[in-house]
């Protein structure tokens, strides 16, 4: 089944997931940004933490896996999120 998972624009996230999940997409939607899994979920959870940063925002962690790229427009201004894997 494909579920959707909610981050909101934190820094950081922890989410408890399926085991054997795999992420298919991250994007923005209304006022926050979601990954969207494919899961069992009948699977045993396992809690996956993410790094989400705004381009030019410093990154100090080294563990990391990209997992994808998302824009939003807030009335002018238009901001755009980085999601990673910590590993």
């Amino acid at each position: 089944m494909v579920y959707k998972y909610d981050l909101f624009p934190n820094d950081y996230a922890t989410l408890k997931l399926p085991k054997g999940y795999k992420i298919l997409s991250f994007q923005a939607q209304k006022l926050s940004v979601c990954i969207w899994a494919l899961v069992d979920p009948e699977a045993e959870l396992e809690e996956v933490k993410f790094r989400l940063c705004g381009t030019g925002h410093a990154i100090s962690e080294e563990n990391l896996e990209y997992i994808g790229t998302t824009q939003k427009d807030i009335g002018i201004t238009r901001l755009v999120w980085h999601l990673f894997k910590l590993t």
